[in-house]
């Protein structure tokens, strides 16, 4: 039961930080309609390159042609929102499935 909850904490914590990566992106002013590649492009062009080699090469590359590049073809906020809600739903449902079962005294 710890590891469900480790891992409810983890997908948690990483789909808040997404959610906090969203929101630095609206302030800091970039356009969130703009496809999601464009914009990771934009921002860090090494880690969009180096993702899709690490994906192609040690998955397979239809996961990266039929998942991913559909993903990065929308627009940033709905991929965002997709991102944040594929790591709080799962987490969330980790921790229910996890918690203490209270004993009942009688």
């Amino acid at each position: 039961m710890r590891v469900l909850r480790f891992l409810g904490y983890l997908l948690i914590v990483l789909g808040l930080f997404v959610a906090g990566l969203a929101f630095w992106l609206w302030i800091d002013g970039r356009d969130l309609s703009a496809p999601a590649g464009q914009l990771w492009f934009e921002l860090d062009s090494a880690g969009l390159n180096t993702v899709q080699a690490v994906v192609q090469r040690y998955m397979h590359p239809a996961i990266w042609d039929d998942a991913i590049v559909p993903l990065l073809q929308k627009p940033a906020k709905w991929a965002l929102t997709v991102e944040i809600l594929m790591l709080l739903v799962p987490g969330i449902l980790l921790l229910l499935i996890g918690r203490r079962k209270r004993r009942r005294y009688r």
